[in-house]
Parts: C-alpha cells; sequence; structure tokens
C-alpha cells in the first residue's frame, strides 16, 4: 500500500469517527433527574424501553415502565441527590441514558479499581 492510499483511508476513517461523535454531542441533552420522567425519556430516545445504571458499578437495569424509573431515580436520588442526567439517542444502548456527577464518577472510579484488582488476584480471563 503506497503513502497516499494510506493517508487517504485515514483521512476517511477519521472522517467517519468525526462525523458520528457529532451526531452524538448534537442530540445530547442534559436534565436533572428531577425534571425526568419515564415517557419523557421515551420520548427523547424515541423507543419504549431503556437501561439506566442505578448504582456505581457494572450493573444495569432495564425500564419498561414508569413505576420502573421511579424506583431507579428514588434509589439515585437518595444516594446521590438531583444528579444531571444525559439523554443521548446517538449512543450505544448502554450510554443512553446517562448519570452525569462528579461523586456518582468518583465511586464508578473506586469500583472500577476494586474490580481490576480483584480480577488480577484472581484472574477474570
Amino acid at each position: 500500500m503506497n503513502f497516499l492510499h494510506f493517508f487517504f483511508d485515514f483521512i476517511w476513517k477519521f472522517e467517519i469517527i468525526v462525523v458520528s461523535l457529532y451526531q452524538q454531542i448534537k442530540t445530547k441533552t442534559f436534565m436533572k433527574l428531577s425534571e425526568l420522567n419515564y415517557d419523557k425519556v421515551c420520548s427523547m430516545l424515541n423507543k419504549n424501553n431503556f437501561s439506566m445504571h442505578y448504582d456505581a458499578s457494572d450493573c444495569l437495569r432495564d425500564i419498561y415502565t414508569e413505576k420502573g424509573f421511579e424506583e431507579v431515580k428514588s434509589q439515585i436520588m437518595g444516594r446521590y441527590g438531583d444528579v444531571e442526567i444525559s439523554v443521548n439517542p446517538g449512543s450505544y444502548w448502554w450510554n443512553e441514558v446517562k448519570i452525569e456527577d462528579k461523586k456518582w464518577n468518583d465511586d464508578m472510579d473506586v469500583f472500577n479499581k476494586e474490580k481490576q484488582a480483584w480480577c488480577s488476584k484472581y484472574g477474570c480471563d
């Protein structure tokens, strides 16, 4: 493969990534958790269900009803308060509804470090 072919291939792939990121950023909406309800999130995502973290771990909960959303909302507000939520229909399903909060992120970092230490000790391969 000659240099020009490599260069243009790289530029083309880079452009696809940039356009994809722009689409995700362009459609991302930030709101306080207290401002959201099940119907509003479904409307923003243009679908009837979604997944959402409910504690600072790898665990996601599938939300199919208003009651399910209110349970998760109550858990999050009890631990972290009225956090900011991003709703991003351009993202992967596990990242469409995301908690954007420093304490949450700090707790996730602790969880990930503990998980990594456990995997190093006991093996996760």
